[in-house]
Protein backbone atom coordinates (compact mmCIF):
# COMPACT_ATOMS: atom_id res chain seq x y z
CA UNK A 1 0.00 0.00 0.00
CA UNK A 2 2.90 2.37 0.71
CA UNK A 3 4.17 2.00 -2.84
CA UNK A 4 0.72 2.90 -4.17
CA UNK A 5 0.66 5.93 -1.90
CA UNK A 6 4.06 7.10 -3.18
CA UNK A 7 2.90 6.72 -6.78
CA UNK A 8 -0.25 8.68 -5.98
CA UNK A 9 1.87 11.45 -4.44
CA UNK A 10 4.01 11.66 -7.59
CA UNK A 11 0.92 11.75 -9.79
CA UNK A 12 -0.58 14.46 -7.60
CA UNK A 13 2.56 16.59 -8.07
CA UNK A 14 2.30 16.18 -11.85
CA UNK A 15 -1.42 16.97 -11.85
CA UNK A 16 -0.88 20.14 -9.84
CA UNK A 17 2.26 21.46 -11.54
CA UNK A 18 2.50 20.13 -15.12
CA UNK A 19 0.90 21.88 -18.06
CA UNK A 20 -2.68 20.76 -18.69
CA UNK A 21 -1.88 19.72 -22.26
CA UNK A 22 0.66 17.19 -20.94
CA UNK A 23 -1.92 15.38 -18.81
CA UNK A 24 -4.19 12.57 -19.96
CA UNK A 25 -7.52 13.76 -18.60
CA UNK A 26 -9.26 10.40 -18.86
CA UNK A 27 -6.42 8.61 -17.05
CA UNK A 28 -6.47 11.23 -14.29
CA UNK A 29 -10.24 10.82 -13.99
CA UNK A 30 -9.97 7.04 -13.62
CA UNK A 31 -7.15 7.20 -11.09
CA UNK A 32 -8.87 9.83 -8.96
CA UNK A 33 -12.10 7.79 -8.90
CA UNK A 34 -10.08 4.71 -7.94
CA UNK A 35 -8.36 6.64 -5.14
CA UNK A 36 -11.71 7.79 -3.74
CA UNK A 37 -12.99 4.19 -3.69
CA UNK A 38 -9.76 2.95 -2.10
CA UNK A 39 -9.89 5.55 0.68
CA UNK A 40 -13.55 4.75 1.32
CA UNK A 41 -12.92 1.01 1.59
CA UNK A 42 -9.77 1.45 3.65
CA UNK A 43 -11.44 3.84 6.07
CA UNK A 44 -14.37 1.47 6.45
CA UNK A 45 -12.00 -1.45 7.18
CA UNK A 46 -10.13 0.57 9.80
CA UNK A 47 -13.39 1.64 11.45
CA UNK A 48 -14.60 -1.98 11.62
CA UNK A 49 -11.36 -2.95 13.36
CA UNK A 50 -11.72 -0.17 15.92
CA UNK A 51 -8.87 1.93 14.51
CA UNK A 52 -10.79 5.18 14.48
CA UNK A 53 -7.75 7.47 14.14
CA UNK A 54 -6.77 5.70 10.92
CA UNK A 55 -10.35 5.77 9.66
CA UNK A 56 -10.47 9.51 10.30
CA UNK A 57 -7.23 9.98 8.35
CA UNK A 58 -8.72 8.06 5.44
CA UNK A 59 -11.83 10.25 5.50
CA UNK A 60 -9.67 13.38 5.50
CA UNK A 61 -7.65 12.16 2.53
CA UNK A 62 -10.83 11.08 0.76
CA UNK A 63 -12.30 14.58 1.24
CA UNK A 64 -9.15 16.15 -0.25
CA UNK A 65 -9.34 13.81 -3.25
CA UNK A 66 -13.03 14.61 -3.72
CA UNK A 67 -12.20 18.34 -3.70
CA UNK A 68 -9.68 17.72 -6.48
CA UNK A 69 -12.17 15.47 -8.28
CA UNK A 70 -14.37 18.53 -8.87
CA UNK A 71 -11.81 20.03 -11.28
CA UNK A 72 -10.92 16.81 -13.10
CA UNK A 73 -13.61 17.34 -15.78
CA UNK A 74 -11.62 20.41 -16.88
CA UNK A 75 -8.66 18.14 -17.61
CA UNK A 76 -10.85 15.73 -19.57
CA UNK A 77 -12.36 18.51 -21.67
CA UNK A 78 -8.97 20.14 -22.14
CA UNK A 79 -7.37 16.97 -23.48
CA UNK A 80 -10.34 16.24 -25.76
CA UNK A 81 -10.36 19.78 -27.12
CA UNK A 82 -6.66 19.57 -27.91
CA UNK A 83 -7.19 16.29 -29.81
CA UNK A 84 -10.08 17.72 -31.81
CA UNK A 85 -8.13 20.88 -32.60
CA UNK A 86 -5.23 18.92 -34.07
CA UNK A 87 -7.52 16.60 -36.01
CA UNK A 88 -9.40 19.49 -37.59
CA UNK A 89 -6.30 21.51 -38.49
Amino acid sequence: MLMGYCAAQEHHKAWMHDAMNKLDGEAVEKEVASNVRTMHKTGKAFAQRGLQAYATNCETIKAEIEDFQKVVPLLVVSSCTACRYWLIC
